[in-house]
């Protein structure tokens, strides 16, 4: 069997030749998992500052800072181990 009948031969068998994208085992696992950790993190700055700091700025960044710094320290080491 020649390369390119090959080739079509398996394209066939994903759609007619539609791009078909191959994960790493567990690859679509992590994105799941860094995005609900951003999710949370989200949902954590807006429920701080909505109820406690609408009209201050300046402490309601610095107060954001205060959560952001943390949380990327805790994903960098977590999620850099996988």
């Amino acid at each position: 069997m020649s390369d390119a009948v090959g080739r079509s031969a398996r394209r066939s068998h994903h759609g007619g030749g539609a791009a078909v994208r191959r994960f790493p085992i567990g690859g679509g696992v992590g994105n799941v998992l860094i995005t609900r950790y951003i999710a949370t993190l989200v949902a954590v700055i807006v429920s701080v500052d909505v109820p406690f700091l609408r009209d201050r700025f300046w402490e309601g960044l610095i107060t954001n800072i205060g959560i952001v710094v943390p949380s990327a320290v805790v994903s960098l080491v977590r999620f850099h181990k996988r």
